[in-house]
């Protein structure tokens, strides 16, 4: 069985589904539970995924004013990057062959080493990074995956340099094949290598075996599509709320505008990392649907519990109020009736006298 390692490159238009992705905020339909490796909890080397957005946010802003000055300078107005296109969000995989199952099931290779080799590759590429572009740039985030077929690292970088330069397309001029050398390097010890340069064998392989994921994530994306259609018939039965009709209305078009373009990456039969970009996106939107609902929800039991409570609430104030009314009018009569009273025996004493 052959025993190789890589890393691939790639910017995403949608930092915050990856992240989502990476940490398990959305659960991805192809996860496992069968083999020997999924057992073990992923593992995030202390990164919180709030942080992480939050960082990735402000990383944006910060590429933004850069790329803003840039254009002012070049063309003489001010310009926003546009989002969805000019990314800030450099993200990566190491992986290795199905080979690291067995070999860790039989112990051959322990969890520590791997996570080792996995630490120390992520070293390599940092420094490596810095160094091409001799300057420090921010890594984001590290997660190690052991909920899929083989365990594997998602990384993610800011991509761009104090200059405002695209740390992806510096890169890819430098030649990304040193990066494979490095991980190579990192893995060696486990009896890994990088993949031949030019081999044709090795091409075919990597080309079945795409074709192969190309087929799994276009059964994702259907599930996904699916799953996603439920979802919205479910939201179409909370339109009736008069209040969320807008805000629902909204969704229900971004739901049939995810589906649109999800059918057509089927159709068209688009590249696997075009596939594999979109699961995020529709996992995204399921979360975001589920979030909805149950906001809804919650808007509906309390509205429901307010009201209850407000009927109850003007029920016994008005019978309390008519309790008090009840008892002013005792009070009220209370010396009347003293009164009364005291001219009775008056009356009777008088009367008492007279007859004497």
């Amino acid at each position: 069985m052959s025993n190789f390692v890589q890393v691939r490159f790639a910017t995403t238009g949608s930092a915050v589904s990856q992240v989502n992705h990476d940490f398990r905020l959305t659960k991805p339909s192809y996860l496992r539970d069968s083999m020997f490796h999924n057992s073990w909890n992923n593992h995030y080397f202390g990164y919180d995924p709030k942080q992480v957005k939050t960082r990735v946010k402000e990383s944006y802003k910060e590429y933004n004013e850069i790329f803003r000055e840039n254009h002012k300078k070049k063309y003489g107005k001010y310009r926003n990057l546009t989002k969805g296109k000019q990314s800030d969000f450099l993200s990566g995989v190491v992986t290795l062959s199905p080979s690291i199952n067995e070999k860790l099931k039989s112990g051959e290779v322990t969890k520590d080493e791997l996570e080792q080799a996995f630490n120390n590759s992520m070293k390599m590429i940092h420094n490596k990074i810095n160094t091409i572009l001799d300057e420090e740039i921010e890594l984001f985030s590290v997660v190690l995956h052991y909920d899929e077929k083989t365990p594997h690292i998602h990384f993610a970088f800011a991509n761009h340099t104090k200059q405002g330069e695209s740390v992806h397309m510096k890169l890819k001029s430098y030649g990304r094949t040193y990066f494979q050398d490095l991980v190579g390097e990192a893995f060696k010890n486990l009896g890994y290598v990088r993949g031949n340069k030019k081999s044709t064998a090795r091409n075919l392989k990597v080309g079945e075996m795409h074709q192969v994921e190309i087929k799994d994530y276009i059964a994702q994306i259907k599930g996904l599509i699916k799953k996603l259609q439920e979802k919205k018939k479910d939201l179409k039965e909370l339109i009736s709320l008069k209040q969320n009709k807008v805000k629902l209305k909204e969704q229900l078009d971004q739901i049939d505008l995810v589906i649109r373009n999800s059918r057509i990456l089927i159709k068209e039969n688009i590249n696997r990392e075009s596939l594999e970009k979109q699961i995020p996106v529709l996992e995204e939107k399921i979360l975001d649907i589920e979030q909805l609902e149950n906001k809804l929800t919650v808007f509906q039991t309390l509205k429901t519990s307010t009201i209850a409570t407000v009927k109850s609430k003007n029920k016994e104030e008005k019978n309390r109020g008519i309790n008090i009314s009840k008892q002013e009018i005792l009070d009220h009569l209370k010396p009347k009736n003293r009164i009364v009273n005291t001219v009775q025996e008056l009356i009777k004493k008088n009367s008492s006298t007279y007859k004497e």
